[in-house]
């Protein structure tokens, strides 16, 4: 038997949705009130674009050309698949006139799109 929880899920999410409201609020009235934020600028850090690796040369660090192997030939590309038609504007309103006759049952709806995706 499965014990109730401390807290429930939908306390959980209304306490996050009422904290999130609340730092949107904030943030709105700090936008519209002027308010100066004044954040600290970071510290230059001294960097430079200079690399100081010790025993970097070009031959250490480039392939020998006669040792690289042959690359193999490439076949013909295929030709791509053209993409579906887009569906008609008639068949659309079938599906919305399908899906709101289903009146929310899921197994109607369900074989309203299989019927619709299979039509075209």
């Amino acid at each position: 038997m499965r014990e109730d929880p401390i807290f429930s899920g939908g306390w959980i999410k209304a306490a996050l949705l009422i904290l999130v409201a609340a730092a949107l609020g904030v943030g709105a009235y700090v936008l519209a009130s002027g308010t100066d934020i004044n954040v600290p600028d970071l510290p230059d850090v001294g960097t430079s674009a200079e690399t100081t690796l010790p025993n970097t040369t070009l031959d250490d660090t480039t392939v020998d050309e006669r040792t690289t192997a042959p690359k193999p030939a490439r076949g013909p590309k295929p030709l791509p698949t053209p993409s579906p038609a887009a569906p008609t504007i008639q068949q659309l309103q079938e599906l919305n006139r399908c899906t709101e006759a289903a009146n929310g049952d899921i197994d109607k709806i369900t074989t309203c799109f299989d019927r619709f995706s299979s039509g075209r």
